[in-house]
């Protein structure tokens, strides 16, 4: 009976840690050519952008990537703004970074440029 309480005392006490989860974190990886400068985040919709902790620029050709923590206090979907180095701007809207651990930069602004 000891085991069983014990065991249930555990489970509670990681429900609690997964629900008080307030960030998720997403790989950020530039396998496009240009060098990003800066990654921003806000509520979809909104023009409130936040700038996330990006160390320094990330390098095109796979090896610029970060891991970054976006908030998710008011839920998963957020929109992502990433900036380049030559003053393009790439805008995702409504990424579910519950579900999205990487998250490509090059693939993504092929795939706008080919849906724009």
């Amino acid at each position: 009976m000891g085991k069983i309480i014990f065991l249930l005392g555990a489970m509670l006490t990681l429900a609690s840690g997964c629900a008080m989860t307030r960030a998720r974190y997403v790989n950020f990886i530039n396998d496009g050519q240009d060098t990003v400068v800066s990654i921003e985040q806000a509520q979809p919709g909104t023009d409130h952008w936040v700038r996330t902790a990006l160390d320094g620029p990330l390098a095109g050709g796979y090896i610029g990537q970060s891991i970054l923590s976006i908030s998710t206090e008011r839920g998963c979907l957020q929109d992502i703004r990433i900036l380049f180095a030559d003053q393009k701007m790439l805008t995702i809207t409504a990424l579910d970074v519950c579900r999205v651990p990487i998250l490509h930069i090059g693939r993504a602004w092929r795939l706008g440029v080919e849906n724009s």
